[in-house]
Order: structure tokens, then sequence, then C-alpha cells
């Protein structure tokens, strides 16, 4: 039972995508973490709450944070997860810098484009 932070671009729109990623990389009794964004967050909270995933928000603070506030997010969802689902653009800062600190902090990271090119980083902590 895993809890996998799972997020990304808000310029991502197509939940197919998000649908079929999610259905090959999540199993019953995980848990997805997302950030709530507008884009792949709510995209993946839907899958979760459509397939009978339980889902846990993890908001940004934007009062008191300013934009600061979506890095800061990451870190805490970063620390929560097992593993990292990341739905890119290529230019989004935000889903850049949480693969950027999974990668860091030797997460197992699958980072996802619009075009559905799949880049698993499966072997981080030499397992």
């Amino acid at each position: 039972m895993a809890k996998i932070a799972v997020g990304g671009s808000r310029s991502i729109e197509s939940y197919d995508i998000i649908k079929n990623v999610l259905k090959c990389l999540l199993k019953e009794g995980d848990t997805i973490l997302s950030g709530n964004a507008p884009g792949a967050d709510r995209l993946g909270e839907r899958f979760g709450h459509e397939n009978g995933i339980e889902v846990k928000i993890i908001p940004s603070e934007w009062e008191p944070h300013g934009f600061k506030a979506t890095m800061m997010r990451n870190e805490v969802l970063l620390k929560s997860a097992d593993y990292v689902i990341c739905f890119w653009d290529g230019e989004s800062k935000g889903a850049k810098h949480m693969m950027d600190i999974a990668l860091k902090a030797r997460k197992l990271l699958a980072e996802v484009r619009p075009d559905g090119y799949l880049r698993l980083y499966l072997n981080p902590r030499g397992i």
C-alpha cells in the first residue's frame, strides 16, 4: 500500500493519458497524494475517485507564501510519498521542481509527457 504523489503541469488536459498511466502504475490499496492544482493534479484525483483509490489533498498555502508555496508544497508531498508520478509538459517550473527534488531524494519517479512518452527512473537508490 504505497503513497504516490501524482501531479504535474497545469497545462495537462488529457485525462486519457493520465488514466492509462495510472491504471498501469497504481494498485488497490494505494493512496494518491495531490497538490490539488488545475491540470494533472486534479485529473489524478479524478482517476482516484473514479477507481476507488484513496486521495489525500495537500494544497499550497498561497496566502502567506506566494509562488514559493508550490515549491514548499512539493517538499511536503515528496516527504509523504513512496514514489512520484509527474505529468510534465516540458515547461512547467513547478512540475520540474518536483521531478528534480524526487531524483535528489532518490525516490522512484515516473515522468510522463503529454504525448504519452514515459520515462521511469526505476533504480534511483541502487536497489
